[in-house]
């Protein structure tokens, strides 16, 4: 079902996104999106968006500075996101 599928894709990136250099830190989610605390959030944003990937930039929100909210795709999706993200 798609609802297994987004809970096995979720734990995946949970262990994949840290392994990320420039990512400093995976919040726990419950939620079908993972929140991450990033070096430079509005520059790896801005790196995304050029490769097509949409993520939500979430550092004007109270203490979120330097976050980015990734949504939690199909497994396509993540893999293209991890590559993105290690070639940054």
């Amino acid at each position: 079902s798609q609802l297994i599928q987004i809970l096995e894709e979720r734990k995946k990136l949970m262990s994949d996104l840290p392994q990320v250099p420039c990512i400093q830190q995976v919040f726990d989610s419950d939620a079908n999106f993972i929140l991450a605390r990033i070096d430079n959030a509005q520059k790896r944003y801005d790196a995304l968006i050029e490769k097509g990937i949409v993520v939500r930039n979430r550092s004007s929100q109270p203490l979120c500075e330097n976050t980015l909210r990734f949504t939690v795709g199909t497994p396509d999706e993540n893999a293209r996101l991890m590559q993105v993200l290690k070639d940054l």
